[in-house]
């Protein structure tokens, strides 16, 4: 059985998940409202530590933003050494890496490009100093 949350604590895994997904901070119940053809109250709600009622919005808002749902309801995360990651977040650090590309005219290898990725996933400002002043060694 899961572990009793407060309204607060869940709000808090809902926010960082959020933050994490790139969705901005202002206007982001419209924003949840839209992606999830939600009400403004529900999407206010989860943002305030409500948990929806309906299973498959629950699976579908994990999903879009990347949030454990074993974490979001029970406070505690099952999984073990995977990484869950939005749509979103996919695409913003995917956008990075293919503009250095450009950028620099240069094509990272399948190895370099999957340890960039990485790297951008675990610490963006590590990866951007990597790009910006390791960027020869990307080529290789």
């Amino acid at each position: 059985m899961g572990v009793t949350m407060s309204k607060e604590a869940r709000a808090l895994i809902v926010n960082k998940a959020l933050d994490e997904a790139g969705v901005q901070n202002w206007g982001r119940a419209g924003i949840i409202k839209r992606d999830m053809s939600c009400s403004p109250a529900t999407a206010s709600g989860w943002l305030s530590g409500t948990l929806p009622k309906d299973a498959h919005q629950l699976v579908k808002f994990a999903n879009t933003y990347g949030l454990n749902v074993d974490l979001w309801v029970n406070g505690e995360s099952k999984e073990v050494g995977g990484i869950t990651i939005s749509e979103q977040k996919l695409e913003n650090v995917c956008s990075k890496l293919r503009e250095y590309e450009v950028d620099n005219d240069i094509r990272l290898t399948p190895k370099k490009f999957s340890q960039m990725f990485t790297l951008y996933l675990s610490s963006p400002e590590k990866a951007s100093f990597m790009l910006k002043h390791v960027g020869v060694l990307l080529s290789e």
